[in-house]
């Protein structure tokens, strides 16, 4: 399956048994490539000592085949030189003519007097320049120690003129600088050589491998193209595509958010779509095609596998327009599988907890959004005129109490989607943080890749028994001190609700008594000596709640808190003298960090979910529908007084007859609905 380019390790020098310094002539190719494998190479380039054996070359190849790729090269001794002669290393395409350019370079180059004149492989020296001009001719990339690599173009001197000129020409005539060690790429290269030329070129770090039993590398290069020689030629174009560091930089994304493959599922006779594995680079993809040619479709349906079904019709109502429902076809799924082993289909209902951080944008939603201009809303305005006996003081009776209801609802409304937001939030929140299942694999993932480290750390078994004591002491604080800061933030918000529902309580009660008022002086100073006791009694009760410290005991947990980072300070101390006996420190505090990052995550989540429930809880108590019911009855109430005056005109010629219904204005609430989200204006 072709992802396209992605990173993969390279070793692009290395040495076999026809070498004459090749430590142990009794391997066998099949043991090289075997090596190479368990090392986790992808591709290899054979450069052995002034010799390319074609024979061994297409054996290794043939050995390798679909597991790894084999390049052919050639290491040279230059007779450009310091204190000793350069190295330099040409590479040639795995699908070139190995016979023709070993003619080439060992009939043309000084390689030819080791069979002409018996000369051996270390006693040859080759023009540098010519050599390259050679290697290129036919077709292939140069190589050249530098840094603190041993044989060097860095022997060349500096202090003399010439000595300068002379590295100038030949970092114009190679394409690949191979160093010794990782920190020559930052301290000598990108500080000095390269603002010195003018120009940057691809840097590589390799194994120069003279025995497959005792294969090393100071630090891997990953290589971020397609595992060929054309993939290789892109470096030379594009040096980024080179990263010298122990973990595949791909490691950088985590696998719950990387889809890996697409597959359609096809059991009918007559197939519509490809049963070929599509896979997804986790760098970059794009989707190429003319018109027509299943595009748009493609991401439809990977859409529709992955989003929750709600949604995804939420999407398709806000324009109007249908999508294809190949959902519905018979013997039809789609199967979309995520790097961390987890899988969507069409064929299932997905929930919001199975959801995935997609964003999905039609391109039918984005001509809507471009075409759908304003239209000019009229407003409905109704007025019914009735004069009769009675009818005035019912009909203002009636308005004053739907008033209220309304303003109640208003108020409800708002504490709703206060809520709701609030909800929403937390759970959006929650995915952006990630899908605690994955995130409890890859956790139970990094704590192995530690388990190893640790082994690997010179530690003896009580000193990694106390380290990782002390590592599962200090999760477990954590723990403990995420939920007291979870309750800290709790106490505050139930102290705001508290004082927001003394707030509400205070406005129902002023609303309530001064409907009650009548203009009879006695009467009005009882109500306001009601009101008055009413008030204080609600917020004296409502602030002594608020001001138990057996409730709210924010000080004692702000205590609490502080004494357990006393605790993970002392832990912290007890450790790091264990962490400075720890070989490859660097990466295991990646990993240790990554670790904590990742359980951060979890607890984060479990904060969260608490939060969610508690306001889930909250919005199921809601008082909307009860308060829109008793608006409802007094609509009710008033078609039923209207019924009274139904008669309006009874005469033999004509009769008119007022009939009253209580109906939802469908048109009218969508008009002025949608006037107040139109996309291109912000919200009144």
């Amino acid at each position: 399956m072709n992802k396209g380019s992605t990173w993969r390790k390279w070793d692009l020098h290395f040495h076999t048994q026809s070498s004459y310094d090749y430590q142990d002539k009794s391997v066998t190719d099949q043991d090289i490539i075997d090596g190479l494998i368990s090392n986790g190479v992808s591709v290899v380039a054979i450069t052995d000592h002034h010799v390319i054996d074609v024979n061994r070359i297409k054996n290794l190849q043939k050995i390798g085949r679909d597991k790894i790729t084999v390049l052919p090269g050639i290491e040279f001794l230059s007779d450009s030189r310091g204190n000793d002669p350069i190295h330099f290393i040409g590479i040639f395409s795995e699908k070139s003519d190995f016979d023709h350019i070993w003619g080439q370079i060992s009939n043309i180059t000084e390689i030819r007097r080791i069979k002409g004149e018996g000369k051996a492989h270390n006693e040859v020296y080759c023009n540098l320049i010519e050599t390259t001009k050679l290697i290129h001719e036919l077709g292939g990339i140069v190589s050249i120690h530098a840094g603190s690599k041993s044989n060097s173009i860095d022997n060349i001197t500096n202090s003399v003129p010439q000595g300068v000129a002379q590295k100038k020409d030949i970092a114009d005539a190679i394409d690949i600088f191979e160093i010794g060690k990782p920190t020559d790429e930052e301290n000598t290269f990108k500080r000095h050589v390269f603002p010195f030329l003018g120009y940057r070129k691809p840097i590589v770090i390799c194994s120069d491998n003279h025995s497959i039993g005792k294969y090393s590398i100071k630090e891997n290069c990953w290589i971020k193209a397609e595992p060929t020689f054309e993939g290789l030629k892109q470096i030379i174009y594009e040096p980024d595509r080179v990263k010298i560091q122990q973990e595949n930089p791909e490691n950088s994304k985590q696998n719950y958010y990387l889809i890996d493959k697409i597959m359609f599922k096809n059991n009918a006779s007559d197939s519509l779509f490809t049963e070929e594995e599509i896979g997804l680079n986790p760098d970059l993809n794009s989707i190429i095609g003319g018109k027509s040619s299943g595009k748009s479709l493609l991401l439809q349906l990977i859409a529709k596998s992955v989003m929750p079904v709600d949604r995804f019709k939420l999407l398709q109502d806000a324009t109007g327009f249908k999508l294809p429902e190949y959902d519905l076809l018979k013997d039809f799924d789609v199967e979309i599988s995520w790097k961390d082993g987890t899988v969507n289909r069409l064929s299932e209902t997905q929930t919001d907890e199975q959801k995935k951080p997609v964003t999905y944008i039609p391109q039918m939603y984005l001509n809507h959004m471009a075409e759908n201009k304003q239209s000019d809303f009229r407003e409905l305005i109704e007025s019914i005129l009735i004069d009769k006996d009675g009818y005035k003081d019912f009909i203002e009776n009636k308005e004053k109490e739907i008033k209220s209801i309304e303003k109640n609802i208003s108020s409800e409304i708002i504490k709703y989607f206060d809520l709701k937001n609030k909800y929403l939030k937390l759970k959006n929140e929650i995915q952006l943080i990630g899908d605690s299942q994955a995130i409890n694999a890859n956790i139970n993932a990094v704590m192995q890749d530690l388990d190893m480290l640790k082994k690997q750390s010179g530690l003896n078994d009580t000193q990694q028994q106390d380290y990782q004591s002390l590592t599962k002491e200090k999760q477990d604080i954590g723990i403990e001190k995420q939920k007291l800061e979870t309750e800290v933030k709790l106490n505050k918000v139930l102290e705001s609700d508290l004082n927001e529902l003394m707030y509400q309580l205070n406005g129902i009660i002023e609303q309530k008594i001064n409907s009650l008022s009548f203009d009879y002086y006695d009467f009005d100073n009882k109500l306001n000596e009601a009101k008055t006791k009413l008030l204080n009694g609600i917020t004296k009760t409502i602030s002594d709640v608020i001001a138990d410290c057996s409730i709210f005991n924010t000080q004692v947990i702000s205590a609490s808190i502080t004494n357990i980072d006393k605790k993970i300070q002392d832990v912290d101390n007890r450790i790091l003298p264990l962490q400075q006996s720890l070989k490859n420190q660097e990466l295991l505090q990646k990993k240790s960090q990554l670790l904590e990052q990742e359980n951060k995550k979890i607890q984060q989540i479990a904060a969260k979910q608490e939060e969610i429930e508690r306001f889930r809880k909250a919005l199921g108590e809601n008082q909307i529908n009860y308060l829109y019911e008793s608006l409802l009855n007094q609509y009710v109430a008033i078609s039923a007084e209207l019924e009274q005056y139904s008669q309006v005109s009874d005469t033999k010629e004509k009769e008119i007859k007022l009939v009253s219904e209580v109906k939802f204005n469908y048109e009218g609430f969508n008009r002025d609905f949608l006037n107040y989200v139109n996309k291109k204006k912000s919200l009144e």
